[in-house]
């Protein structure tokens, strides 16, 4: 076990350098997780008018309607007069005034739909046009449950309660859109922090043994070569379980919760299977790689690449149709569609077809990586 001694070795040799990276790759994805949660989109969400009303009403509607404006939107205290009204639209201190006339209730009931309100507003801001249509749905959700025969005060309480219902938005694909849950933005920004870490990580320590006066050394050593390489890859594994194992840890102490179910267990499968991926990355890379200095170049970008077309930084429906067939061919493309179908499972349900079929991808990228890696390092080991 000479070479697997020689890996720790060198990689004990590199801890502090290793240790900085992986706290600064740590703090770089919690702050990217905290902030998709932030920017996280959490459905339609109505603009907030501020508003003026004065109500002259005899009857009980006109209170009725001022007190549903009123729930989700704010209302002004303001003196009732028209140079102090034009003043405050004037420099937005309230988007519209609203004037309920004496006989509002009254019209309301007749089954009357136009000119019920008066609503004065600035022509060039859609805030006046958005009350002009909210104060339309109450009215005629309202008539609806008069015409039904429903007693006043029951007629605004069923109004309200039928305004608050949502619809559900559907997408081009027929899915539905789901709240993105918090653990996903941890997962999702993961890949990045993981190609760059085990790049950086493993990648000196396999041009070390790269080298052509070490590679000679070997070849004529004896130590089979078969031994030699299965004592790298001995490293290689034992590298990227710690990673695995400092992500997993990581995700606990965040997401308590998430992480001990089934799906915490599946993600972490998800996660796992990349790793290796970033780690057959990186035996490819070293190929080329002459020294460090090139090996954080590759990482940085082949981590940017990989994360910005794969769905990472930005969704891939953004993309048109043509790219998005350039991004199926990349690993975070299908780390990315797992991590979507993860998230809409129900809790303690079985792993999907769907995901095994991921699964299956992502292996198949170890596999041809590898291979290709393989090939390539055999090319290069014939020629000296």
């Amino acid at each position: 076990m000479q070479v697997f001694k020689s890996f720790l070795k060198i990689l004990n040799r590199n801890k502090i350098s290793l240790i900085v990276y992986l706290v600064v790759f740590m703090i770089l994805l919690i702050s990217m997780a905290g902030n998709g949660e932030e920017a996280s989109y959490k459905g339609f969400q109505e603009a907030e008018i501020s508003f003026a009303a004065f109500n002259e009403d005899q009857g009980e509607f006109g209170k009725y309607l001022i007190d549903y404006l009123s729930q989700n939107n704010e209302k002004v205290e303001i003196e009732n007069d028209k140079d102090v009204l034009m003043d405050a639209m004037f420099y937005r201190n309230i988007d519209c005034v609203i004037t309920i006339p004496k006989d509002f209730t009254e019209r309301i009931v007749a089954g009357e739909k136009q000119a019920l309100i008066e609503v004065s507003k600035i022509n060039d801001l859609q805030y006046g046009e958005l009350a002009i249509s909210k104060i339309s749905e109450y009215i005629s959700a309202v008539q609806i449950y008069l015409n039904c025969g429903y007693e006043v005060s029951i007629a605004d309480e069923k109004a309200r309660e039928q305004l608050k219902k949502e619809g559900k938005v559907l997408l081009e694909d027929g899915s539905q859109t789901v709240e993105t849950q918090e653990w996903v933005y941890y997962f999702s920004f993961a890949p990045y922090i993981i190609i760059c870490l085990i790049m950086l990580g493993i990648g000196p320590i396999l041009n070390v043994f790269s080298e052509k006066n070490i590679n000679m050394r070997n070849n004529c050593s004896a130590t089979k070569l078969l031994t030699i390489n299965l004592q790298k890859i001995l490293g290689c594994v034992v590298f990227v379980v710690l990673a695995i194992i400092v992500f997993s840890v990581g995700s606990m102490i965040l997401y308590p919760e998430f992480m001990f179910t089934i799906k915490g267990l599946i993600v972490m499968i998800n996660l796992a299977l990349f790793s290796f991926i970033a780690l057959a990355i990186t035996v490819l890379a070293v190929q080329y790689a002459k020294n460090s200095t090139w090996l954080n170049i590759i990482a940085n970008t082949l981590g940017i690449v990989l994360c910005f077309l794969g769905g990472v930084f930005v969704p891939v429906t953004w993309f048109g149709e043509n790219l998005i067939k350039v991004c199926r061919l990349l690993p975070t493309y299908w780390y990315v569609k797992c991590i979507e179908s993860i998230q809409t499972m129900e809790d303690g349900a079985k792993i999907s077809t769907e995901i095994w079929g991921y699964y299956g991808i992502l292996v198949l990228f170890i596999i041809a990586i590898f291979a290709v890696s393989l090939v390539i390092a055999k090319g290069k080991q014939q020629k000296i």
